[in-house]
């Protein structure tokens, strides 16, 4: 995240030097600004041959680099953070495949526990901080539902307020996945590991899978996230409020 802060005092630097001060630092208020970090981190934690820190260490030293950056985004007038937590990576086909066709238990509970931190976290800055406004994504939520329930079942439905045009979205959460275990671009293996290159298996109908190779989600998959994260009323899923309405604060 280090290298994105620097890119943003670039971006500053430029814009204030075409708008000048004031209507740059009113132009960057107003604008949004969207993370999603972790996943690597944990994953970099776990596999790690000699790990120097306990896994409840591990949460908060992440969430204080967190903090670190959003503060120094702060101070040169961010003021608008879309934060999307870390999923369950623990049932990435990656994952599944180390722990023998099972989701990781291990990793997704460091996945979820960094949510609860940055949580924390943001409502500490909100009431810290002059004009700081936040939405909390809980990916996590999000994917154990689409994995446990698999959206488009009758059983289940996302509590959204879709927008007019969205005919696509709804269209989407009814159709639903049917594989959301195995990788649709990769090898013939179970999970699917290899890397998504040229002349790998690839899946006949790609809007049936929930993950596109062995860590990352299908464009369907996106698209569907995409709808919640906008467009949610549930706190499950996204808090205090949603993208949609964070862009309009």
């Amino acid at each position: 995240m280090e290298e994105q802060v620097q890119q943003f005092a670039t971006v500053r630097g430029n814009i204030t030097a075409l708008l000048g001060e004031s209507k740059g630092d009113g132009l960057l208020q107003k604008s949004m600004y969207i993370f999603s970090i972790g996943s690597n981190d944990i994953m970099e934690y776990l596999f790690s041959p000699l790990k120097t820190m306990t896994p409840e260490q591990f949460v908060i030293n992440l969430t204080d680099a967190y903090a670190i950056h959003l503060k120094n985004l702060y101070s040169m007038g961010a003021r608008k953070f879309g934060i999307l937590s870390i999923p369950p990576i623990g049932c990435c086909p990656f994952a599944r495949f180390v722990s023998n066709g099972t989701c990781s238990n291990e990793t997704n509970d460091l996945a979820s526990a960094c949510h609860t931190s940055f949580e924390s976290l943001m409502k500490n800055m909100s009431s810290t901080l002059e004009g700081f406004k936040y939405s909390l994504v809980n990916t996590y939520n999000m994917t154990m539902t689409v994995i446990t329930q698999k959206i488009g079942n009758h059983k289940f439905s996302f509590s959204l307020q879709m927008p007019t045009y969205s005919t696509s979205a709804i269209s989407l959460v009814s159709r639903g996945f049917k594989d959301v275990v195995s990788a649709c671009c990769a090898d013939k293996t179970p999970f699917g590991l290899s890397e998504c290159l040229k002349g790998v298996h690839l899946c006949k109908y790609r809007d049936d899978y929930l993950f596109w190779d062995a860590f990352h989600p299908t464009e369907k998959a996106s698209k569907l996230a995409a709808t919640v994260v906008v467009s949610s009323q549930d706190p499950a899923f996204v808090s205090p409020i949603n993208f949609g309405s964070l862009r309009k604060a």
